[in-house]
This record gives C-alpha cells, sequence and structure tokens, in this order.
C-alpha cells in the first residue's frame, strides 16, 4: 500500500471498501502505543435561540451572559470536504463551526479549548447578538477560528489564542466577520494562517452595508499566508466601514506565494476606517496596501500631509521599535505604546479542562 521509496514516516491511508487503515510508523513507534482517533461528529454543540423579527436593543455595558461555557475542552470533529473546493471560496465562509450558534444572545465561553477540529472553530451563523469568547485557545483547525456571520452583531473576540489553522480549507481567516456591525476583536494572539488574520466586511464596492462600528485593537498577528496563498493581510477589510477603527495592533511576518502579502490591507469599497498607531513590519509586499492607489486621490488635493520618511527606529535590524524624540511618526500624531501590550492580557486560566 505505501511505497517506502517516497513516502514519509506517519502517512496513513484508509481502505474503505475493506476496512483497513494502513499507517507507515514515525520512527520508534510501536502499533501498541499508537492512539488513532477517527473523528465522526461534524458538531459538537449546537446553540439555536428564538427566532427574533429585529435587531435587539441597545446591550447593557458589563451586563452578565445568560448561558456560560468555562473551562471546557473540544475536539475532534470531521466535516466532508464539497464536491466541488470552488465553492469555498475567500475566508470559506461556508464551512460550519464545531460549535454553532444562530438567533442566540449572550452567551460566552470563557476559558474553553478547542483543538483538532475540521471546520471553524466556533460560529456565530446568524442573529448572533452579545455574545463572548474570552481566553480561549483555539488550535489545530481545518478552517478558521472564529466567524461572525452576517446578520450578528456586538460579539467579542478578547484575549484568545487563535492559531495553526487552514490545514483543510486553506483561504479560511483567523477571525472572519461579515456584513455585520459593532463586533470587537481586542488582544488576540492570530497566527499561522494559510490567509488573513482577521477580516472584516463582505461587500466588494460602495454599497450601503451593515458591517460599521467594529473594533480590531491590540491584536498581535503574525506568521500568515506562509508562501501559499496570495491577495491576503493581517487585517483585512471589505466595504464601506464607517466607525470601524484598526489600532494598537502589533501585526508581523506576512508572505504570500506572490502578491498581496501586506499587514493592513483595506481592500475594494474600504472607507470611513480609523487605521492608526500600529506597528507592522517583515511583510512580502508592503506594510499598508489600499486598493485603488493614492496617486489620483492626493492629485486632487486630499492626503495632503502624508509624507515618507525615516521613522528613526531605536534599532530596526533588532526589531527595537522605540523612537527617536524627534521622528517624524511622532510629529504626525503617532502614539507610541508598548508593544508586549498587545495579545492576550495577562489572566488566569483553568489549569484542567472537562473534555467533550
Amino acid at each position: 500500500m505505501f511505497s517506502k521509496l517516497w513516502t514519509p514516516p506517519g502517512e496513513w491511508y484508509l481502505d474503505s471498501a475493506q476496512g483497513r487503515l494502513y499507517y507507515l510508523p514515525m520512527p520508534g513507534e510501536s502499533i501498541d502505543s499508537i492512539e488513532v482517533v477517527a473523528p465522526y461528529l461534524r458538531t459538537l454543540l449546537e446553540i439555536t435561540g428564538g427566532k427574533l423579527e429585529k435587531v435587539p436593543g441597545q446591550k447593557i455595558l458589563n451586563s452578565h451572559p445568560h448561558l456560560v461555557f468555562r473551562g471546557l475542552a473540544f475536539s475532534r470533529t470531521e466535516w466532508p470536504e464539497p464536491q466541488s473546493l470552488a465553492t469555498i471560496g475567500q475566508s470559506a465562509p461556508m464551512v460550519p463551526g464545531a460549535i454553532s450558534l444562530s438567533d442566540a444572545h449572550h452567551v460566552a465561553f470563557e476559558q474553553c479549548t478547542l483543538a483538532h477540529i475540521g471546520t471553524y472553530g466556533i460560529a456565530f451563523e446568524e442573529k448572533c447578538w452579545d455574545n463572548r469568547v474570552s481566553g480561549c485557545a483555539i488550535e489545530d483547525m481545518g478552517a478558521g477560528g472564529v466567524k461572525i456571520w452576517h446578520g450578528c452583531g456586538r460579539n467579542t473576540v478578547e484575549d484568545c489564542d487563535i492559531g495553526n489553522g487552514g490545514h483543510l480549507f486553506p483561504p479560511a481567516a483567523g477571525v472572519l466577520i461579515g456584513d455585520a456591525p459593532s463586533n470587537i476583536v481586542v488582544h488576540n494572539n492570530i497566527h499561522d494562517f494559510f490567509y488573513s488574520g482577521v477580516s472584516v466586511g463582505w461587500l466588494w464596492g460602495y454599497d450601503e452595508n451593515q458591517s460599521g462600528g467594529n473594533i480590531i485593537e491590540w491584536n498581535h498577528v503574525h506568521h500568515l499566508g506562509k508562501g501559499k496563498l496570495s491577495d491576503m493581510g493581517g487585517i483585512y477589510t471589505l466595504g464601506m466601514q464607517a466607525g470601524t477603527r484598526l489600532r494598537y495592533n502589533l501585526i508581523h511576518d506576512i508572505w504570500s506565494r506572490t502578491y498581496g502579502g501586506w499587514a493592513i490591507y483595506p481592500d475594494e469599497g474600504s472607507n470611513h476606517l480609523l487605521i492608526e498607531n500600529n506597528i507592522c513590519y517583515d511583510t512580502k509586499c508592503a506594510p499598508f496596501h489600499q486598493h485603488y492607489g493614492f496617486e489620483e486621490w492626493q492629485s486632487s488635493g486630499q492626503d495632503a500631509h502624508s509624507i515618507v520618511a525615516d521613522p528613526k527606529f531605536a534599532d530596526l535590524n533588532a526589531r527595537e521599535f522605540t523612537l527617536a524624540s524627534d521622528s517624524p511618526a511622532i510629529s504626525l500624531g503617532f502614539v507610541p505604546f508598548d508593544l508586549s501590550d498587545a495579545g492576550p492580557r495577562p489572566q488566569t486560566r483553568t489549569s484542567s479542562h472537562t473534555n467533550l
């Protein structure tokens, strides 16, 4: 079944007709010590609330969630590939979640672990408002980490470690926000995907949409693309984004296959965003790319005060980004911040989990 001339150790083959699993062991492995897991379930947890006729009213700040999942481990799911992978598309939005929510409100996942799953980790599919994913670790995914899809809003992803994904569906994003308003993605470590770290908005062009007011701040986004896909970024936006702000993010090591290895990438129709006080470096193409460019805009007298100059970092080769007091970045209004503050905040995680 295997050719020793070309098959690397660790490969396996399932002969469905014969009901046999063939495995070429790693050096030092024994059949007596190998654990084989064959995932069967597609969804581990499904939450469906009551149907709402309209968007819920403004949430009460600091209100407690009505349903909390804390310190649980969710792992080992399967999802069969569709007949045509061409239907997956950018950010893999059609891929479901191991945890799936619809019409759900005031649900929280705190200090949970999701690992070894064939899909997205957590998917807010429709009309999900005022939910929270906090202090969770989401790793080894077939797709992405958290999906907040069309018609959802005011959901929060905070202090999470989301990484090592896209193994079955490389176009998936670490956090995907569709046509959805007022979501918060803050203090996360998002890393090791083949596509974008955070993708916000979903309409190409300048049509009216709902995806404004999203806050993407204090995230550490890094090691994306890995030379596999193109046209991607650490933070990627689409469409009109009134009130959306991207700031205090640390973004680096964005490496596309050909074009489009950017740290911050406002793509088609992106406008009315506030983008400020981000540190971006080590990208294949550029730290920032605005679709449709700037030359025509500047020739009309807009953006008159932009400059291209040495920011006067303390030691660029050592990636020491402390700015000199006479840095032109400071004169433009850049506010220096402690890079160690980007990513999850120190917190007490549960030492053990209940497996589901």
